[in-house]
């Protein structure tokens, strides 16, 4: 038995502080829920600055799935 997979890579960018507190509440609440299909993946978030950072980004978030 052959299975098809892929992977993605999604980044997300939000402006304003309602959002960013929304894409926060997500990221919690996004452990619960799994789409139909899905074989795992992983929420991340990013630093800020021009290089690794340990002052985390609160504006962008990136979503990798199988």
């Amino acid at each position: 038995m052959t299975l098809n997979t892929h992977s993605t890579l999604v980044f997300y960018q939000f402006y304003g502080f309602w959002s960013r507190y929304r894409a926060i509440s997500i990221m919690g609440f996004s452990k619960l829920i799994r789409p139909k299909g899905n074989v795992g993946g992983k929420l991340l978030g990013t630093g800020s600055g021009l290089a690794f950072s340990r002052k985390p980004n609160e504006g962008q978030y990136a979503r990798f799935a199988v």
